[in-house]
């Protein structure tokens, strides 16, 4: 997707910064230096792409703003499935 697209959706952030909110999504325990690597950059223009998420989101804390993507509809979570007493249980996010 292109910039002009997320803002077409309401999102407000470059193409960049919704790679590094993905990220963030799929591996939030991930120390910031492997997801720059993932992303080809170095660790402090990952940083730089964070601090902007943030302020665009308005939000101080990795958590919320993970939480806020959802209900923006920014990002989609996976199917999470446990697994208790030999029954599974299947949650949609």
């Amino acid at each position: 997707m292109t910039t002009d697209e997320f803002n077409e959706n309401g999102c407000p952030l470059t193409c960049r910064e919704h790679a590094v909110l993905h990220l963030l999504t799929e591996q939030p325990a991930a120390p910031p230096v492997i997801l720059a690597a993932k992303l080809g950059c170095s660790l402090s223009t990952f940083r730089k792409h964070l601090s902007n998420v943030r302020t665009k989101m308005g939000v101080s804390c990795q958590t919320e703003m993970i939480v806020r993507a959802v209900q923006y509809g920014w990002i989609n979570l996976p199917r999470l499935t446990f697994v208790a007493s030999d029954q599974r249980v299947g949650l949609d996010a």
